[in-house]
């Protein structure tokens, strides 16, 4: 499977929110899962972890745009709309998990995210024509640092702040 890394910044006010996600391209929705915070990531693989070992143990976990029932065998994806969008072994998506919890631990930490952020940043800065997301959009930019897609939402006027002054207006409270 093929694991697909973002990190979007969004403005709201003042402040500018991150939002941190990994998924699998092959299963829509899967990037939806990064919505679990670290400690419900945690409790779940431990949950999967049992439930991979005893054949007779079912969960359903996950966010609200997608759930998941796991047996020993398999978990079946479905997204908000009740709607079976993927059916994979369970041990893949406790892979995944471990994953998308790695992820966040990294860039939940508030000098990596400020780091790669502010990398993204001047780089856009210096030609944004060449990081629109289309040629009609006029506020989303896209770069990818790391293998990571990294999306940021810039008003005109935020092209006059320095790096340091963009990176400081992040909302790190995950």
């Amino acid at each position: 499977m093929i694991i697909s890394k973002s990190i979007s910044i969004s403005k709201k006010y003042i402040t500018r929110s991150a939002n941190i996600s990994l998924g699998y391209q092959e299963v829509p929705n899967s990037g939806c899962l990064s919505e679990l915070s670290v400690n419900s990531i945690t409790k779940i693989i431990n949950d999967l972890n049992q439930v991979i070992t005893q054949s007779n143990r079912v969960i359903t976990w996950g966010v609200d745009r997608c759930m998941v029932d796991s047996d020993h065998e398999g978990s079946l994806f479905t997204n908000i709309n009740g709607i079976e969008t993927a059916d994979i072994a369970t041990n893949v998506i406790r892979d995944l998990l471990i994953e998308i919890k790695n992820f966040k631990l990294q860039y939940e930490d508030v000098d990596n995210l400020k780091n790669i952020i502010g990398q993204a940043f001047s780089a856009i800065k210096l030609n944004p024509n060449n990081h629109k997301i289309s040629s009609n959009s006029i506020y989303h930019y896209t770069i990818t640092i790391n293998n990571i897609n990294i999306i940021l939402v810039l008003e005109v006027n935020d092209f006059t702040l320095s790096s340091n002054e963009y990176v400081n207006q992040l909302n790190t409270n995950f």
